[in-house]
């Protein structure tokens, strides 16, 4: 349950960026869906290469579709990374301004009891943080991890036994590295 109290301190701070949020998760997630799949596209290709009455402009056909989703995927992947992390500096800096005006409000007491250093250092390592988070596990984990759905789904698809030894060792080295 920590991880929902967590998610719920993040998304007070994305509320801001909600619209910005969403169209990078939509860019991500379609990203991850190609991601997903330009494997499977591959193996069809090969499969279609090593069969001994395969036409060449099929051939030529499915390996151009290959290269744009390959191309277009990156090109997905590498955006959202990129606009996450600058929504992450951007949450990081409202939480510094934010924090950074409450504090210049308090009493001179305060100021004068608090080394401003350290309050200053523990401002800047929370946003820091703050923006690692956002950064790392909502724009770049969770759409790996959609990745990697979305292709267990299709390796079903194909051969259920060879997916399911996946799933399996998938989740042993998970626990093993939490």
């Amino acid at each position: 349950m920590k991880i929902f109290q967590g998610s719920k301190i993040i998304w007070q701070y994305l509320k801001e960026y909600k619209r910005k949020v969403y169209w990078i998760a939509l860019v991500a997630s379609a990203g991850s869906i190609i991601s997903a799949v330009i494997p499977y596209i591959y193996g069809r290709l090969v499969d279609l290469a090593i069969t001994e009455f395969s036409r060449l402009d099929l051939i030529g056909g499915i390996l151009l579709i290959w290269l744009i989703l390959s191309l277009f995927g990156d090109w997905l992947n590498r955006t959202s990374g990129f606009r996450g992390n600058y929504i992450g500096v951007d949450v990081a800096n409202d939480l510094i301004v934010k924090i950074s005006s409450h504090i210049v409000d308090l009493p001179i007491s305060f100021h004068k009891d608090k080394k401003m250093g350290e309050i200053n250092r523990r401002m800047s390592r929370g946003a820091s943080y703050l923006e690692n988070i956002i950064g790392d596990i909502l724009f770049y984990l969770l759409p790996s991890f959609l990745t990697i759905v979305i292709a267990l789904g299709i390796m079903f698809r194909v051969e259920w036994r060879l997916a399911g030894s996946l799933a399996i060792v998938l989740l042993i080295y998970s626990l093993a590295t939490i």
